[in-house]
């Protein structure tokens, strides 16, 4: 994690508004523009798919790695979309982070992420502080050469295409910067990342539109072909659990774009670039009481996945969701649906990679996969029960856990049951280890028999602390009850936001409080 970085404007903010008249994505969706028919013209293919095949080849042989950038969307404190609290750019961090790591699992490739919650990484913060009029010249050296290709034969849009929002001139500046530096620093694939919304709804009122998109580079420019050779299996493995978009021109999925700053307005980008929309800010799944961290761990799953499909890495797991395998060890469908969303959003993944979600009468937008019981959800499990002889209950059963713990590979804990269930009478510590040092992270659902008793040992805490926990359950189960006293503990210790996705995870820097807490108490 990076440290605090002033954010300055490294730029002046007088400049020419002609020198922004290619447009920086900000979410919001686009309206459609219609297309003329003129003669094509083309800049040359700056990077090509047999280009990066061959790299990946020398990366594999010893050679110099693949290297990847990875850009969150807009700056740390500036731009994005936002809903009931919740920031596009905090968002896309967090799924930048998860991605970063996906990637890293081949070692043939290098990866940069730009920027964090705080600023730029050490590279651009340096590279806009010194580079400033370098980039406003690159800029207008690539409009020329735009203007010199239209007087040699006029560019031709053969597709309606989206128009979005224009940018702060410093903001703009800075993607170009971007794109500058991905040339002269010999990246090979740009991936920015975004959150989507549409206007013409109420401020935290849910819109319609659903889904994800990416955005490419127009044909004509140097880096559009191969963009959309890498495009094509990412959006083919977040399909596994995300819908296409809804709205508009994005239902194809993919969309090329002349004008987005990002993927390289007016040939600025060599490198394949690709912008990455993975659905609307306001879904249940993103900002409701979805599995917000599965969805946002299989997003990142998902393309790193797509990212190595083109390259041909051998590093790829057999599963389409980060989420499974998933041992099934109790009825999640017998409880709310807010007692485990993780559980739920595990079961929907696995009837998804089994063909059964969301059926024959339902669509991926109509029914997410989410963590958010849906009619879908009990209708695809009756049509695995059908399929394995089993009564067709729609709920989890022990016949129907073992058929489906069996079909990953899984057996099915005997003991589940009394896990799950209240314990009436809390167990006794053994002295000396409630303030042993956590090295679990324990998350909803987690249960004594994954963590090594480190639930009990949460609970004990907590349970010290009557405003904190007033349930005082020991059950070594990670219930409802035990998730709203993490929550209640973070915000009081100032760890974590509710908008954040560790917002009521116990990883390192809450088992890092949770210990001092508990070494105070003790002396």
């Amino acid at each position: 994690m990076l440290g605090y970085i002033h954010m300055r404007t490294f730029f002046p903010t007088s400049l020419s508004f002609t020198l922004i008249l290619a447009v920086v994505f900000i979410s919001g969706a686009p309206h459609l523009e219609a297309a003329s028919k003129k003669r094509t013209v083309s800049f040359e293919e700056a990077m090509s798919v047999d280009d990066l095949s061959e790299a990946y080849a020398e990366a594999s042989a010893g050679g110099e790695k693949v290297r990847i950038l990875i850009m969150p969307g807009h700056e740390h404190n500036y731009g994005g979309t936002e809903f009931m609290g919740y920031y596009e750019r905090e968002f896309v961090v967090a799924i930048a982070e998860q991605l970063a790591q996906e990637l890293r699992t081949d070692p043939n490739f290098e990866v940069f992420v730009a920027r964090g919650t705080q600023g730029w990484n050490d590279d651009f913060e340096y590279y806009f502080d010194r580079q400033g009029k370098k980039i406003e010249r690159f800029v207008e050296k690539q409009k020329e050469a735009m203007k010199k290709l239209e007087k040699r034969g006029r560019l031709e849009e053969t597709y309606a295409h989206a128009a979005h929002n224009a940018a702060r001139s410093d903001v703009a500046l800075r993607l170009y910067g971007i794109n500058k530096w991905s040339n002269e620093n010999d990246v090979d694939l740009v991936l920015h990342l975004h959150l989507n919304d549409e206007t013409g709804h109420e401020e935290n009122v849910r819109g319609i539109h659903s889904g994800a998109s990416i955005y490419i580079p127009e044909r004509l420019y140097g880096n559009g072909k191969t963009s959309r050779a890498i495009a094509e299996p990412i959006f083919d493995r977040l399909n596994t659990t995300t819908a296409t978009s809804t709205f508009g021109q994005e239902v194809t999925g993919i969309l090329e774009s002349r004008e987005l700053i990002a993927i390289g307005a007016y040939n600025t980008a060599k490198p394949p670039s690709l912008l990455i929309e993975y659905g609307y800010i306001y879904e249940p799944r993103i900002t409701g009481d979805g599995a917000r961290n599965e969805v946002f761990m299989d997003f990142a799953y998902q393309t790193a996945l797509g990212v190595k499909d083109f390259f041909g890495s051998t590093e790829r797991a057999p599963y389409a969701s980060r989420a499974l395998p998933f041992q099934f060890g109790s009825d999640v469908l017998a409880t709310t649906t807010a007692a485990n969303p993780r559980a739920i959003y595990a079961l929907q993944a696995s009837l998804r990679s089994l063909g059964l979600y969301p059926g024959t009468e339902a669509s991926l937008a109509e029914c997410p996969v989410s963590g958010i019981l849906n009619e879908c959800t009990t209708l695809a499990l009756k049509a695995f029960q059908a399929q394995k002889g089993i009564e067709q209950t729609g709920l989890l059963g022990p016949s129907t856990r073992q058929a489906l713990n069996t079909a990953f590979g899984l057996s099915t804990p005997v003991l589940a049951e009394v896990l799950q269930a209240p314990v009436l009478q809390a167990p006794t510590p053994t002295p000396g280890t409630v303030c042993a040092a956590f090295t679990s992270e324990l998350i909803p659902s987690a249960d004594d028999a994954s963590t090594k008793g480190e639930v009990t040992r949460l609970q004990t805490l907590l349970a010290k602390n009557p405003t904190m926990f007033p349930e005082g359950k020991v059950t070594g189960y990670f219930g409802p009850a035990t998730l709203a006293a993490v929550k209640r503990f973070q915000v009081q210790e100032k760890i974590v936001s509710p908008s954040s996705t560790a917002y009521g995870i116990v990883g390192p820097a809450t088992r890092a409080a949770l210990l001092k807490t508990c070494s105070t108490t003790a002396s």
